[in-house]
């Protein structure tokens, strides 16, 4: 998002956390932190991020 990488350009500090469960987005050269600007990483391999499920559609579903 760009907002976060405008928060990251006045930040003292950038703490980036990795999360192998986040699914990458691919996004434009305003929504890139380079490596070099972060101080912090922090990796996390327990918390995994959680879905929402596909349920069938439902007949007033069907009708739409």
């Amino acid at each position: 998002m760009a907002a976060q990488k405008a928060v990251c350009d006045v930040a003292k500090t950038i703490v980036l956390e990795v999360n192998r469960s986040m699914p990458w987005v691919p996004g434009g050269y305003d929504e890139s932190i380079h490596i070099s600007d972060v101080d912090f990483i922090v990796e996390n391999e327990k918390y995994e991020i959680p879905e929402l499920g596909n349920p069938d559609a439902t007949d007033v579903d069907k009708k739409k």
